[in-house]
């Protein structure tokens, strides 16, 4: 029989996955995930302001740029932040492995009280 840790450790492998992929591929990813976004928000907002408040201002061409202008905020962030998850602009330092000497304390003698 299976000890709970065993099944635990076996469950979190089988759910990973490595964070690879190409440029390309992270630009693309960014680029869908900000159209969804923007395109979203903007559009929720507008039909609540339309339909409850009654305002036909929210289908003009300036909150329309303000939508575009997180767009274009909203993909630059989230390739370079793919980008750098997948090392492509992590900070090499970081992940050097330095030589590290560590003295390690002797076990003393435990004594009972009496």
């Amino acid at each position: 029989m299976e000890s709970d840790t065993t099944k635990t450790q076996q469950s979190e492998l089988a759910y990973s996955r490595p964070f690879a992929g190409t440029p390309k591929h992270y630009f693309w990813v960014s680029v869908a995930a900000s159209l969804y976004l923007s395109m979203g928000i903007y559009l929720f907002y507008a039909l609540v302001r339309y339909y409850f408040a009654g305002d036909g201002d929210v289908f003009t061409w300036q909150v329309f740029r303000y939508a575009l202008l997180c767009f274009l905020l909203y993909t630059a962030f989230s390739y370079r932040t793919m980008m750098k998850y997948d090392g492509a602009y992590a900070d090499p330092d970081k992940w050097v492995e330095k030589e590290v000497t560590v003295k390690l304390l002797e076990p003393k003698e435990h004594r009972r009280f009496g």
